[in-house]
């Protein structure tokens, strides 16, 4: 998979392949009501065994992306692919601690931690 840029005011998206089966998504700005399909978009595309959506560069996200994440979440289990967010610290983190969401998808401090060896 090629690096691919999804660009929408306020959200940037690539989506890369990080090895054989593992594809990042990391998205760059906010994720609000206007931008969640952005991300969703991304998502969709991606079919690899392994996705992790980096979220270090987030810096709002709102309800309509959690909804994004705990739908990819769900997805990817079902098709019993493997799926994660990294949010060390910051705005990310904290929405996905305080909403619960971080209890329904697995959540990473680092890239290293969530993509496996």
């Amino acid at each position: 998979m090629a690096e691919h840029a999804i660009r929408d005011e306020g959200l940037v998206v690539h989506r890369r392949r990080a090895g054989p089966g593992i594809a990042v998504v990391t998205a760059v700005g906010e994720v609000d009501l206007l931008t969640a399909s952005r991300l969703r978009q991304a998502l969709a595309r991606t079919r690899e065994r392994t996705t992790v959506v980096d979220l270090t560069g987030v810096t709002f996200l709102a309800a309509a992306g959690l909804s994004v994440l705990v739908d990819a979440n769900d997805a990817a289990r079902a098709d019993g692919r493997r799926f994660g967010v990294v949010a060390a610290n910051g705005t990310a983190r904290r929405t996905l601690e305080v909403s619960g969401v971080a209890e329904v998808v697995p959540a990473y401090s680092t890239l290293a931690d969530a993509v496996p060896d």
